[in-house]
């Protein structure tokens, strides 16, 4: 029989919204927090935070998390029972937030009150979070095996001013995708995908047949260039702007112009679609795309889901000056005015234990920030994402810099005008420039 205290602990985690946690699921959890047996283990497998509990870790400890997977109950809630076997009066709540507008409700609150204690963060939100003092740096809760054990990209790009403002948690990269069969029949080969620019230009030339089959995918946002532009111009060797508050636009330069260039040959040659300039392009899923520029850690569920015979594999990082695959890192903060601050840090020190990272990776399929985590452990027999954690040697995360929401927005946008021939790159370069100019001036 399950205990009031457990079902509390049980419904503390909220649902999100219009989808409720599996009968199944739920029926199976509770049974198994009713076996001690199989407490002991749950907490053993997450460990143990610190022997004892300190009666000021007590109360509630409130999470903001946008949903991961189809039931993030699979992990939180066996994270939850852990944290409760090192606090037995710690109580961890998750409220799931939307992904759209996630960012700017979380800015509101630490503006207006009403804070949760612990929030997930995305890098490039960091800065603007930091630097008005609404997050707290935690170092001082990270153990030293834990950042030995980051992965050494990861190390040196998650600081901002030299500090870890969040627990690193989760991982995204982006690669190519390539279609199996179709790039069998053009004679590329079953297990081949392209390496640089050259191999990539010559793949959507021989990819593409007209009028419906095109060489590559690559479908640009207004919204953000962060997966876009901005990777294409670090690939030919450009920078975009010193990290972490530099003023100066530092993409108006050759190398960017070059990768504007680049990235619409492909387009002008007719190997990307051109609804894939407005970002509605025929999906990878169709079979009619030879090579997805770029899939991420969510497409191989997303196929398996829409396509699921649809024989693909996951490519490298792809070069010109550099190898470069850009990626997300997002990590769990303590909020400066976090009501029960004892209770978010005995959280984090959980969420920084690697077997608490190998619960939320082998869910959600993001990949674990720390190298003690094998692809093989987590996702056996996976092989898409056995190759994607092969590739974070070559990672490069999402620009950490208070105005880089704005700058990815100004270069996306800046960068479409460029596709649909309304200017020349060098053009749309420039005048994105005075554009990022006038915004950091204000």
């Amino acid at each position: 029989m399950v205990s009031s205290r457990e079902r509390s602990s049980l419904s503390s985690i909220r649902r999100p919204a219009g989808r409720p946690f599996r009968r199944r699921g739920f029926l199976h959890l509770a049974a198994g927090l009713a076996a001690s047996t199989a407490l002991s283990a749950l907490g053993a497998s997450c460990g143990t935070l610190v022997a004892g509990t300190p009666p000021s870790i007590q109360g509630e400890v409130l999470v903001w998390a946008p949903p991961l997977s189809a039931d993030d109950s699979a992990y939180w809630s066996p994270l939850s029972e852990s944290l409760r076997q090192a606090h037995p009066r710690l109580d961890l709540k998750v409220e799931t937030v939307p992904w759209a507008g996630r960012s700017q409700r979380l800015l509101t609150a630490t503006a207006s009150g009403g804070v949760p204690d612990v929030a997930y963060v995305s890098r490039d939100l960091i800065p603007r979070l930091a630097d008005d003092s609404s997050i707290v740096a935690v170092d001082g809760l990270l153990a030293p095996e834990l950042r030995d054990d980051l992965h050494p990209r990861i190390r040196a790009q998650a600081p901002y001013r030299e500090r870890f403002w969040g627990v690193p948690a989760v991982v995204s990269i982006h690669l190519p995708f390539v279609n199996i069969n179709l790039a069998s029949a053009a004679g590329l080969g079953n297990d081949a995908s392209p390496s640089d620019w050259t191999s990539l230009t010559d793949w959507g030339r021989r990819l593409t047949i007209p009028p419906d089959r095109w060489g590559l995918a690559h479908r640009w946002s207004s919204d953000t260039a962060a997966h876009t532009l901005i990777g294409w111009i670090w690939q030919a060797g450009g920078e975009v702007v010193e990290e972490p508050n530099g003023r100066q636009a530092l993409f108006n330069s050759d190398a960017g112009v070059e990768a504007l260039a680049y990235v619409k040959s492909l387009f002008d040659a007719g190997y990307v679609q051109i609804a894939d300039k407005y970002g509605q392009g025929a999906e990878f899923g169709s079979g009619r795309i030879g090579v997805l520029l770029w899939g991420s850690v969510g497409t191989p569920s997303q196929l398996a889901s829409t396509t699921p015979g649809l024989a693909y594999t996951v490519g490298g990082a792809i070069a010109g000056r550099r190898r470069v695959a850009t990626g997300m890192l997002a990590s769990y903060a303590i909020l400066s005015a976090a009501p029960n601050r004892p209770g978010a840090e005995a959280l984090a020190r959980l969420l920084a234990r690697p077997q608490s990272l190998a619960r939320i990776a082998r869910v959600t399929g993001y990949l674990p920030p720390v190298r003690s985590l094998s692809a093989e452990s987590l996702w056996p027999g996976d092989v898409a994402r056995a190759r994607m954690l092969a590739q974070i040697d070559h990672i490069r995360l999402d620009i950490q810099h208070p105005y880089a929401r704005t700058l990815s927005r100004i270069l996306a946008e800046e960068g479409q005008a460029a596709l649909i021939d309304r200017k020349t790159p060098a053009e749309a370069l420039a005048n994105a420039a005075r554009r990022f100019a006038a915004e950091v001036s204000r």
